[in-house]
Formats: C-alpha cells, structure tokens, sequence
C-alpha cells in the first residue's frame, strides 16, 4: 500500500529551498505518570544535543516522575523566499528521527487536504501510525503516533511526534492553541495535531470574512447601491477605477477563502472518519478485556474517552464551518452586487459623456454652419468686387496711353504700351508656376501619406500608440466599457445561434 505514496512522494509542489539555520524550535507536552496533569515546555534545540533530545521520553521519579506524550517540533518557512529557513540536513534528520519519512516526502506532493498514511512498524515492539494537513503554503503537519503492540510488554503509553512547517504568525497562533486547556485524554489521541490546524483554518476565514466586510461597507457607501440605513456617502464619480480594482481584488480573496473553507471541511471529514475508526477499535479492545484483568496504562478505556471528546470538539467546529460557509457566500453575492453596481455606474457616465459629446458636435456642426455661411458671403463679395478691382488696378499701371486719349471725343479706345506686353510674359509664367507649385505640394502629401499607410512598421506604432496609451481615466474606462461590450454582444450571439439550431 505503500507504493502509491512513494511514487507520489517524487512531485514537489512545495517549490521550497532550504536555509541555513541548523537549531529549530519545539514544544513538548509531559504528563505526570501520578496526577495525570499535563504541562507544556518549549525549548529551542541545537544540534549538539540534538540526540540526546530525542532519546528523552521520561524524566523525574516518584511522585514527579513524567512521562512525554507529545512532541512537535516547528521549522520555519518563508513564503515570499520560497524556502524552509532550517537546512535540509537538519529538515531529514528530524523526518528521520520521527519516522515520517513516507509522510514528509507524500506531503510535499500535497497542496490541500488531510491523509492518513499505511501502518509501518517501529522495532520490534511498536507500530507507527503516519498522518499529514496541509494547506500550502500557509502551513504544512506530518506527525506520527508510536503505538505498542498487544502482544509486546513495555511502556504501553503511545507518544506522538509531529513537525509542524509554518510561518511566524501561524506558529504563535498554533502554540497558543496547543497551550490551551485540553483533557489529557485529548492530548494522547493520535489526530490531536490536526485539532490546532483546524482551529487556525477557522479562525482566519473569520478575520478574512471581516476584513472583507468593513472593506466593502466603504465601497457600498460609495455607490449607494444597498438598503443599509446607516451607509450613506455621495456617489463615487471619479474613483470608480480605483473601487472597480478593490472589489476585483475583494472578490479573489473571497474565492481563496472559499478554498480554505474546504479545506477546512475535508480536514474536519477526516478527523471524523479517523476518530470513529479508532473508538470502534478501542471498544474491540475493551471487549476482548477479561473484567478481573487490572487497569493499565495501554488501557482503551481513556482512548475511548479521548476519541468522544474530540468527536465532540470536531463536530461544534464542523458547525462553525457550515456558518462560514453560508456567511462567506453572502459576501461573495454582495461583492458581485458591488461589481455590477459600478459597471452601471460607468454605464451611465459613459452614456451621459456620449450625451455631451453629441451636444458638442452638434454645436461645432451648427458653428461650422455659419463659418460657412460668411465664407459664402464673403466669397460672393469677393467675386462681385474682384473684376472691377483688376480692371481698376490694371488701369493704373502704365500699360496704357492715357495721355493720348482725347476726352472730348466719344471713342472708348485706350492705346495700349509696349509694357502691356511684358505684364503679360511676366504675369502668366508667375501664375502657371504657382498653380504647378500647388499641385506638386499636393501630390507630395499624398505620397507621404501613402508611404506611412502601407508602411508596417509605421502603421503598428501608430496603432499601439493609439491603443495602448490611454490620455485620460475616462478614456481608459471607456475601452474596458467597450470590451465588456463585445463580449456581452459575442454571449448574446452565441446563445441566439444555439437556440435557432435547436
């Protein structure tokens, strides 16, 4: 049964380094072997008494004598690096010396979820029972219980190892809830260590659930789009951006706290299933007792205890997780409330800007209409003075013998100069080459703008000048309006041609 873990364990999903660090953190919980009290110890362990640590099972004698019950030990881990800050010898030898070598290797392999690995034995007298929670790359447990065989005498009281790959935050909140109240029944049971796990998973989905909340209050008094009557703000007008983005972002942490809250409740799932597994053989056990045989340490009746209470434990947060769930999901409608708020408020801006810019053009059509109007006018005034005026003007040039003319007689005729002549050869060669002047500028700019239309190059830079640089916020909203206007249009085609085929 085994294979199937083995050959997993060669995918790494972790993508996690090592560090440097060879000293690591941990928590043990001894229970007095005559009062039944458990106290927990921290101590930091550095690799010169590394061994001697670990052979450490049992300390005091008489009535302090103590027994250790739970081990954990916590490795640091830096998400933003992507590393493990102890360093892979010390990471494989504490794997090693749990016995969680198949668990480590099957939990790397694992993103989210609960598993219960195959029995492995330990000696000659002892079986391990392997276990693994991981919710990457938050935090990660693989831990192991020793349990003695029926048949094999010795110390019947089982011991629980388990290494714990957390950052700073999660590990202050798993020690708090490691030293909280527990009944030492609780404290033996092999799947305590995924108890703590539980309660971090829940306890973040209600700080995340909340921080959402008081973040998209704010965003519902902006757009004004509830029935709360204490929320009342003016309307959002030139930050619709900035609130499209937040309730965009508000909107993924939601769906990761979705995926936290299943996790949460296929981890509680395996508890369950774990647990109830475990009473059933406990009873076995007890069963098969003969009632003259004395109490002792291996005794099922405390396991049996230990099992209904976390049972119990393990139900109230499976109720506490469906609230969340229920919760999480009106968040998440009020959010896509929010979403489509705004995109009718852009909506709107953006039909009232199309509103005044037809205003606009109708108004630069009407101007444009009188420009056009006085130019006719004036052209008209133009056409109606200039043949005087060059008339006029050509009489007073010295063209012309005015002198000669005799005025008191009724001929009309002027005799023209010799200079009549050159006006002409000067005038007519200037004009023509003005008017070719002209049309060689024209045809100059359509050549160049010929050259730029079917250049390449050209033609893509002034594309991605024009599209790819926004001048204004408006304008940016406006091309995410256009967008989500040609996917709307593509949705409402496609639906329209699946129901004429049908």
């Amino acid at each position: 049964m085994e294979d199937i873990y083995r050959n997993l364990s060669t995918l790494d999903c972790w993508g996690r380094g090592w560090g440097t660090e060879r000293s690591y953190q941990a928590t043990e919980l001894w229970q007095n072997d005559k009062t039944g009290v458990v106290s927990v110890k921290s101590k930091k362990i550095d690799p010169v008494n590394v061994n001697g640590w670990v052979a450490e099972e049992t300390a005091g004698s008489d009535d302090d004598a103590q027994t250790l019950i739970l081990r954990l030990v916590w490795l640091d881990v830096d998400v933003r690096d992507k590393v493990i800050r102890q360093s892979e010898e010390t990471t494989k030898f504490v794997v090693n010396a749990f016995g969680l070598k198949l668990a480590y290797g099957y939990a790397r392999s694992c993103l989210a979820g609960a598993t219960e690995l195959p029995l492995q034995t330990h000696g000659q007298d002892a079986d391990l029972r392997s276990y693994c929670v991981c919710y990457t790359p938050k935090v990660a447990a693989v831990w192991s219980q020793r349990q003695q065989r029926k048949d094999k005498t010795g110390n019947g009281r089982p011991l629980t190892q388990a290494i714990f790959f957390v950052q700073e935050d999660e590990k202050k909140s798993l020690q708090m809830i490691l030293e909280g109240k527990w009944s030492p029944d609780v404290y033996r049971n092999a799947i305590f260590p995924a108890l703590p796990v539980a309660f971090l998973l829940g306890a973040q989905i209600d700080e995340t659930v909340g921080a959402i909340k008081n973040d998209l209050r704010a965003v519902e008094r902006r757009t004004g789009y509830h029935n709360f009557a204490s929320r009342h703000e003016s309307p959002a007008k030139e930050e619709l951006g900035e609130l499209s983005a937040k309730t965009s972002g508000t909107s993924a942490k939601l769906a990761s706290t979705l995926r936290k809250s299943k996790t949460l409740e296929k981890l509680l799932s395996f508890m369950q299933r774990v647990l109830g597994e475990a009473a059933a053989k406990y009873q076995e056990r007890l069963r098969d007792l003969s009632p003259e045989e004395p109490a002792s340490d291996d005794s099922p009746e405390g396991d049996i205890r230990g099992c209904s209470l976390l049972k119990n434990h393990v139900s109230v947060l499976q109720e506490r997780q469906e609230m969340q769930v229920m919760d999480t999901d009106y968040t998440l409608k009020r959010v896509q409330v929010q979403i489509d708020a705004l995109f009718s408020i852009i909506q709107q801006q953006d039909a009232m800007h199309n509103l005044e810019l037809s205003k606009s053009t109708h108004e630069i059509a009407y101007f444009s209409y009188r420009d056009s109007a006085s130019m006719k006018t004036l052209a008209v005034v133009t056409m109606f003075f200039l043949p005087g005026s060059f008339v006029s003007a050509l009489f007073s040039t010295q063209c012309f013998e005015w002198a000669g003319v005799d005025l008191r007689s009724a001929s009309i005729g002027v005799k023209p100069t010799p200079q009549f002549r050159l006006y002409w050869a000067i005038t007519i060669p200037l004009t023509l080459m003005t008017f070719l002047l002209y049309f060689l500028w024209l045809g100059f700019q359509k050549w160049n703008r010929d050259r730029l239309f079917h250049s390449g190059d050209d033609r893509k830079n002034m594309k991605l000048e024009r599209s790819l640089t926004p001048k204004s916020m408006e304008e940016a909203e406006g091309r995410i309006l256009a967008r989500r206007r040609r996917e709307t249009m593509l949705e409402k085609s496609s639906s329209a041609a699946a129901g004429h085929t049908w």
